[in-house]
């Protein structure tokens, strides 16, 4: 895949899809990018969110598509003098707390690692912390990214209890939306 062109969030298809996953436009536009893109000659279009890898690399997410854009990464969004770090699995998890709590940008330091796979990218960042709260989902690879965290020692607190009927935060905002 290749990257044609990142720009404002501004298409209505996908300020609908990120509207439908109940973030806020305005704090959608802060966070998010519309990323056009190529693929096999075919030109497509999705909601990217970028990472620490390089300015080309975005998680990629649309209605029909979920994936990449360059490398699978995390992004590490600092919180100077925070020794308290908030982890996430998905953007969307990481949005949907921010909306949850009112916030437009996050209180302390926040790594969302788009993928538990992307755990290990996060180690560094996540020595020294007091404490992590881990907003991981309710399944078996968000049960063994914690437990891989608790088994090193790291000092985690897992916050999926806050959620503990739904799979993930933005399925909790998507529920009570209804």
């Amino acid at each position: 895949m290749t990257l044609l062109d990142e720009r404002a969030l501004f298409n209505h298809v996908l300020m609908d899809y990120v509207m439908s996953r109940c973030i806020p436009p305005a704090l959608a536009k802060r966070y998010l990018y519309e990323i056009r893109y190529l693929n096999k000659n075919r030109a497509y279009y999705a909601v990217g969110f970028k990472t620490d890898k390089d300015s080309y690399s975005y998680a990629l997410r649309s209605k029909l598509f979920k994936g990449w854009l360059g490398v699978s990464a995390i992004r590490t969004i600092p919180v100077a003098g925070s020794d308290e770090i908030d982890l996430f699995e998905g953007f969307f998890d990481f949005l949907s707390y921010l909306t949850m709590s009112l916030f437009v940008r996050p209180v302390c330091t926040t790594i969302i690692l788009n993928s538990t796979t992307n755990l290990k990218q996060a180690l560094a960042t996540l020595e020294g912390a007091k404490r992590i709260n881990c907003f991981f989902d309710n399944d078996t690879a968000g049960r063994a990214a914690y437990g891989n965290l608790q088994a090193v020692g790291f000092p985690v607190k897992d916050r999926s209890s806050l959620y503990a009927t739904y799979n993930d935060l933005n399925e909790v905002i998507q529920q009570k939306s209804l």
